[in-house]
C-alpha cells in the first residue's frame, strides 16, 4: 500500500503536475479575490448605479418632453381655427403642458438627488 501526502486516498503526483495544480489554484484564488474586492467597493457600485439611474431619468425626461411638445402641437392645430374661445383654450393647454413638463423635470431631479444621499 502506498502512502499519500494529503491523506485523501489519491496517489502522489509528479512535480510538474503539482506545479501546474498550484498555478491553477493561484489563478482561481486571484480571480476570487478580485471578485470579492469588486463586491466590497460599495462607493464605486453606488456611483455606477447612480449614473445608470441618472441616464435612465434623462431618457425618460426627454421622452416626456417630446410627448408634451407633440401634444401641444396637436392641441394647437385643433384649436387654431376656433376663434377667440379657441385661443383662450390654447393658452391654457400650453400652460398645462409646460406645467406637466416642469413637474416631470422636478421629479426627476428630486429622485436623482435623493439617490445620491
Amino acid at each position: 500500500m502506498s502512502k499519500d501526502t494529503a491523506g485523501s486516498g489519491t496517489p502522489p503526483q509528479s512535480a510538474d503536475a503539482l506545479t501546474a495544480d498550484i498555478e491553477r489554484t493561484r489563478q482561481e484564488l486571484g480571480e476570487t479575490v478580485e471578485a470579492l474586492v469588486a463586491k466590497t467597493d460599495v462607493k464605486a457600485r453606488a456611483q455606477h448605479r447612480a449614473a445608470e439611474i441618472a441616464g435612465s431619468l434623462r431618457g425618460k425626461t426627454r421622452t416626456a418632453i417630446a410627448k408634451a411638445r407633440d401634444g401641444a402641437r396637436g392641441a394647437k392645430e385643433k384649436v387654431a381655427g376656433n376663434g377667440p374661445v379657441g385661443q383662450a383654450t390654447r393658452g391654457v393647454r400650453v400652460y398645462s403642458v409646460a406645467a406637466a413638463a416642469g413637474t416631470a423635470l422636478l421629479l426627476a431631479w428630486l429622485t436623482v438627488r435623493r439617490r445620491r444621499r
